[in-house]
């Protein structure tokens, strides 16, 4: 590969992005430009330099301007991709312009607003949509809680009425499902898109596919009109 591209590089991410440049590729940091979150406090090895959230890709807005700062590059790059890079542009634009609305209009409305997840992944994604994400372990998931902290987020699931505590795919559910026996609330998953969704969910999914199952997941446990 002449060109590589890295969404906040950390981590094992961070040491392939290193690797690549020390063989001549050249790489490109797409959140460069944007604003990023702090992390959850105890956020370990995942979060980045600054101690900032790395989960920008689970807001369907960022995506659409990586969408376009990627495309600026590779044609920068390699300008005899142009005429290619043009022709599909538009239909990822929008794309990722109907994946917004959908959950703009799917989450306008809903009984909760409060998204207990297993880790802190989805801040960015609650804050493009007027969500409150509780998180029960850190930016990663090895930053388990407590016990002491593990009941006082249960207490505060409780006492904001939540009815569903999600987990993510490729974590196991025994955090969620503790806190969720603990309010007699159920639980159901979520993906945080932190490996390639068609070897971990299936030849036929990609990110629109995966986050309009978020969304749907999402709207049934919060209790939205949509759901």
């Amino acid at each position: 590969a002449d060109v590589a591209f890295a969404a906040l590089p950390h981590g094992e991410s961070a040491q392939v992005v290193a690797a690549l440049r020390a063989r001549g590729v050249q790489t490109f940091d797409l959140s460069a430009d944007f604003r990023l979150r702090d992390a959850a406090t105890g956020s370990g090895e995942h979060a980045l330099a600054g101690n900032k959230d790395p989960h920008v890709w689970l807001s369907p807005a960022e995506m659409l301007a990586m969408a376009d700062a990627t495309a600026d590059v590779i044609t920068t790059a390699e300008p005899q991709l142009r005429q290619q890079v043009s022709t599909a542009l538009p239909k990822l634009q929008q794309e990722l312009k109907d994946l917004d609305a959908q959950y703009r209009n799917g989450l306008a409305d809903c009984a909760s607003k409060v998204l207990v997840t297993s880790h802190a992944a989805f801040g960015y994604l609650a804050d493009a949509y007027g969500l409150e994400q509780v998180p029960i372990a850190g930016v990663t998931p090895e930053d388990e809680p407590d016990p002491r902290t593990l009941q006082s987020i249960a207490q505060v699931a409780k006492d904001r009425n939540v009815h569903t505590v999600f987990f993510e795919d490729s974590l196991p559910p025994s955090l969620s499902q503790a806190v969720a026996d603990e309010i007699g609330a159920r639980v159901d998953l979520l993906s945080a898109l932190e490996f390639d969704p068609r070897g971990s969910l299936g030849p036929d999914q990609n990110y629109i596919t995966v986050m309009q199952g978020n969304l749907n997941r999402i709207e049934k446990g919060l209790g939205c009109p949509a759901s």
